[in-house]
C-alpha cells in the first residue's frame, strides 16, 4: 500500500495545487478515496501527464485495501465462532 501512495505523490509532483504535492499528503489522500471522498480528488487526475496510469494506480489501491479489509473481517468473525464453541 506504500508503494500506491509513493506513485500517486510522484505522478502527481509537476501539479502544484494537487492534494498529492506531499508524500505525507499522498498518504492521506489516498487514505480518504479509500473512504469514498472521490469528487475532492478525482477532478485533478485529468491534470497530470499520466492520467490513465493514476486511475490504474488508483484501482489497484482500492481493490487491495478491499480484499484486506475483506480478510480482516472474515478472520475477526472466525475468532468470535472459536470463542463461541470453547475451542
Amino acid at each position: 500500500m506504500i508503494g500506491s501512495f509513493a506513485a500517486m505523490f510522484i505522478i502527481f509532483r509537476k501539479i502544484t495545487d494537487s492534494p498529492f504535492v506531499h508524500p505525507v499528503e499522498a498518504m492521506m489522500g489516498m487514505f480518504m478515496m479509500s473512504l469514498g471522498e472521490f469528487s475532492d480528488y478525482i477532478e485533478n487526475f485529468e491534470k497530470t501527464d499520466h492520467p490513465f496510469l493514476s486511475k490504474v494506480n488508483l484501482s489497484y489501491c482500492e481493490s487491495l485495501f478491499v480484499c484486506l479489509s475483506l480478510l480482516k473481517l472474515v478472520l475477526n468473525f472466525c475468532g468470535l465462532l472459536m470463542l463461541d464453541f470453547d475451542i
